[in-house]
């Protein structure tokens, strides 16, 4: 997370630091007693230090100092749920600033500081869970986030996350700042850090799957993930990852078929309540008869459900019956680099500018692979039909457009080609704006062709990537001239860019895959020649 740079600081700030800091646990001054965990540790502290800094007991300065308390006869209190050392490292953020934080006690750290309302060490530790989540910890991440909002607890068997980095945090703020009140009695609900855990488990759902990670869910993590239709797997891997699962968790692990029946009852005791949300009928029939119903896990009504859908698919309706409606995929642009971890989301958000949801798109072209010359851009995109072109410079910016109409380098002078489809649009930038979408306004200059240049798009241009686009500045972005808002509310900008010139980190260019492009508009349809 980093680590707070004392040198920074006047000598007057360090020392100030340094003598506050030696306070904390000092018998000789302290009028508080912190009773912690099991152990029932002692850790002393200040009524001072602790209504200066927390917004718990700021709320509660009457409830202090209404008894003359002092190093003899000092105010108990209790936090069983707490543990010792992870306790005692967030009084030393109180009272010096600083402390160090690892994945191994992070959440037990944020729930502490949720509880004593400490919103800068809360911002802290929130910023340190996205800066490290990873597909190697994400699934003990979502056991402590749901264990957490379920009990106000951290599981600690499962939020010790080996490997994932240990810093130091450092703040020189009072902590004056108002925090949403929380008791040290009552449980954090921890609903945005289950929905973040989640939301990033679903979207590598392929990838989390296989961590050991996974096999150590609790049910309630499991039955998260299940219930959810944006967990991104075919329904014959669902099974079979929760089947994975299960075995773990009932130390199994010989084939079912080879099971005795202790074994099938401890294996079926953790998939129940779990296999209920599995979308059975979904499950490929050849899958269903090897590799489900030998676990004897499938009640014998589903079972008998799936046969008989199997036999007479026409009795059921695909339109309201959810059993038969399949998971989202996030997966929509297969190879990108660009859209991946926290950007997956964009995804879908591209095909609903496009209006054509649930559309796959192959990689044509990415620069790092292919080369950054315009040559090498129009060798593998030239006549492909429609294109969907990601940029992302090297400030982090992501940008890019739709383009109807198929590239191509000829004339050798190169000419606008017009379109009434095509749009451009910002995804991240730099600035923190976005995503939005700026649809063509001046037709016949929709499109940009020429043989020395990259995808560009307007008169002028709005977005121009050019040759060697990776060693120079001389993309940029002239906007708006040939595109412009859709509609009053988005705003416009002198760059889609964010800034008039860039340097290309990556370039891709995705075309619509024609196998799974059903709900897709006709001028989505990619051309069938070669070129």
């Amino acid at each position: 997370m980093g680590t707070h740079d004392a040198s920074s600081l006047s000598p007057g700030m360090v020392g100030l630091s340094v003598d506050v800091g030696s306070l904390l646990d000092d018998r000789e001054t302290a009028d508080v007693v912190f009773v912690v965990g099991n152990e029932m540790s002692h850790v002393h502290a200040h009524r001072l230090v602790l209504s200066v800094r927390c917004d718990y007991y700021r709320q509660r300065k009457y409830d202090l100092w209404i008894k003359p308390y002092s190093p003899m006869a000092p105010l108990s209190v209790k936090r069983p749920q707490s543990t010792p050392a992870v306790f005692k490292n967030v009084l030393q953020f109180l009272y010096t600033g600083k402390m160090s934080i690892s994945s191994d006690t992070v959440f037990e750290v944020l729930l502490t500081a949720e509880e004593l309302g400490v919103k800068e060490l809360l911002v802290m530790c929130e910023k340190h869970l996205i800066e490290n989540l990873t597909i190697d910890n994400a699934a003990r991440f979502l056991n402590s986030a749901v264990q957490m909002k379920a009990t106000g607890k951290p599981d600690r068997r499962t939020s010790a996350v080996r490997h994932a980095g240990t810093g130091a945090i450092g703040a020189t703020g009072s902590g004056s700042s108002s925090a949403a009140h929380m008791s040290t009695s009552t449980p954090s609900d921890g609903r945005a850090l289950v929905e973040r855990c989640l939301e990033f488990v679903e979207e590598n759902a392929e990838q989390v799957v296989k961590t050991a990670g996974f096999l150590e869910l609790s049910k309630k993590s499991v039955v998260h993930l299940v219930c959810s239709d944006q967990f991104a797997l075919p329904e014959d891997e669902v099974w079979r990852s929760i089947l994975r699962w299960a075995m773990s968790q009932a130390d199994v692990q010989v084939p079912p078929r080879q099971w005795s029946d202790a074994q099938k009852a401890a294996v079926g005791e953790h998939l129940t309540g779990v296999i209920d949300h599995v979308k059975i009928l979904l499950i490929d029939s050849t899958v269903f008869a090897e590799e489900v119903e030998p676990t004897g896990a499938v009640p014998m009504q589903l079972s008998l459900e799936r046969y008989r859908y199997a036999a007479v698919p026409g009795h059921f309706d695909p339109s309201v019956d959810v059993r038969l409606q399949a998971r989202v995929s996030h997966r929509l642009f297969h190879g990108t680099q660009v859209l991946t971890q926290q950007r997956v989301r964009y995804q879908h958000l591209i095909n609903d500018w496009c209006e054509c949801s649930g559309q796959q798109w192959q990689c044509l072209f990415r620069g790092t692979r292919d080369g950054f010359t315009a040559k090498s851009f129009h060798r593998k995109c030239d006549n492909k039909g429609p294109t969907l072109i990601l940029v992302k410079s090297t400030d982090g910016s992501i940008f890019g457009g739709y383009a109807d109409e198929a590239w191509a380098s000829q004339p050798s002078k190169g000419r606008f080609v017009k379109s009434t489809k095509s749009f451009i649009f910002t995804l991240v930038l730099s600035s923190g704006k976005g995503p939005m979408r700026y649809a063509v306004v001046k037709t016949n200059s929709a499109l940009w062709h020429h043989p020395n240049d990259g995808p560009t798009f307007g008169a002028g241009f709005d977005l121009h990537v050019s040759n060697h686009c990776q060693q120079t500045t001389n993309s940029y972005s002239n906007f708006p001239l040939s595109y412009g808002r859709v509609d009053a509310e988005t705003p416009l900008m002198s760059s889609i860019a964010g800034k008039s010139s860039f340097c290309v980190q990556e370039l891709e260019v995705f075309s619509p895959v024609v196998e799974q492009s059903t709900s897709a508009p006709p001028e989505l349809q990619p051309a069938t020649s070669s070129g």
